[in-house]
């Protein structure tokens, strides 16, 4: 936690590594495949438009699988669901005109 940082050393904001946080969510779909697991997160918003420079389509791809990551990072590291191969954005809005 962090009020458990010691506050004397100006050089080292580090926090200890036996620190321990809580992460919640709620994952929208977990689909079972043998011992693979897929996961899905509907988004109800229309999908980003990547028409932009690689590099920040990429920051905007990164941002939104962001969710789909941790969820995937506790599920395996949870040591139930070892195999997670598949992780999907579905976005549920309208496109515009011309999209």
């Amino acid at each position: 936690l962090l009020d458990d940082v010691d506050d004397d050393d100006d050089d080292d904001d580090t926090v200890a590594a036996d620190d321990t946080f809580l992460v919640r969510g709620i994952a929208d779909r977990l689909d079972f495949e043998g011992k693979v697991l897929r996961i899905v997160d509907y988004k109800t918003g229309k999908a980003p438009c990547f028409k932009y420079s690689r590099e920040v389509n990429e920051r905007i791809a990164n941002e939104a699988f962001w969710q789909l990551k941790i969820y995937a990072l506790m599920l395996r590291e949870n040591g139930r669901f070892p195999d997670v191969r598949y992780l999907k954005l579905l976005y549920l809005g309208e496109e515009t005109p011309g999209d």
